[in-house]
């Protein structure tokens, strides 16, 4: 469901790529930095994981679709 831009409610989504790491999963909490943008680092709730890769020989990827979680929800 897509919000509306005045909604308050509104959340900041991101999508990534990176190794595969078999602690993140769909509706856990992760952490993200990024020096680069640093409006893109805090906490986000992964929505979705794509995995990729070949039980034969190159590295298995995923890629998350996030969405940003403010600090009263931390609570």
């Amino acid at each position: 469901i897509e919000k509306l831009a005045s909604d308050k409610n509104r959340r900041t989504r991101i999508q990534f790529k990176a190794l595969m790491n078999p602690a993140v999963m769909p509706g856990r909490l992760i952490r993200l930095e990024s020096e680069v943008m640093s409006r893109m680092t805090g906490f986000y709730r992964v929505n979705e994981i794509r995995y990729f890769g070949d039980y034969r020989g190159n590295d298995w990827y995923m890629e998350c679709l996030c969405s940003q979680v403010n600090g009263v929800e931390l609570q």
